[in-house]
C-alpha cells in the first residue's frame, strides 16, 4: 500500500461487518472456519486446486453456509482508496487476472502446534498435529 496506509487489526467483535478474503493454506482453512460464522461472506483464496487441510476443518467448511472459494490463485494487488475496497487476484493456471470486491482480508500464516509435552507418548503426524482417529 502507498506511504501513509496502514493494514489494521481487527477485533472479533467487528468482524460481522465484513466481506473478509482469507488467504493461505491449512492454516486458513482453520480460520475461515471460525470466520463463516462471524463474517458476511468469507472468500478463500488457495494456491492449489483443492484443501490439504485436515478432515475436521475441511467438511464443515465446505458445508457452511457462506464460504465461496477461489482456487488456484494467489493475491497480486490490495486495491484501495483511503479504504481497501478488493484485491487482485492472479489465476496460477492461466495468468488471468480477477478483481474481487472486500473490505477486509485476513492472512493466515502456518500454525505450529503447541504439541511438543506429548511428544513420545502420543502419535503426532509430520507436522505435528495429534492424530484424532
Amino acid at each position: 500500500m502507498d506511504a501513509g496506509r496502514t493494514v489494521r487489526r481487527r477485533h472479533y467483535c467487528t468482524l460481522h461487518l465484513y466481506d473478509m478474503i482469507v488467504v493461505g493454506g491449512n492454516s486458513a482453512a482453520e480460520d475461515a472456519l471460525l470466520l463463516t460464522g462471524i463474517a458476511q461472506k468469507v472468500i478463500l483464496v488457495h494456491r492449489r486446486g483443492t484443501l490439504r487441510a485436515t478432515g475436521i476443518c475441511h467438511e464443515p467448511l465446505q458445508q457452511a453456509k457462506n464460504p465461496e472459494f477461489c482456487w488456484n490463485s494467489t493475491v497480486t494487488r490490495l486495491l484501495h482508496g483511503d479504504k481497501l475496497t478488493g484485491v487482485r487476484l492472479q489465476n496460477l493456471h492461466t495468468g488471468e487476472e480477477t478483481d474481487l470486491t472486500c473490505n477486509a482480508i485476513f492472512i493466515s500464516v502456518w500454525h505450529q502446534p503447541a504439541t511438543e509435552l506429548v511428544a513420545g507418548q502420543l502419535e503426532r503426524d509430520s507436522s505435528g498435529y495429534i492424530y484424532s482417529g
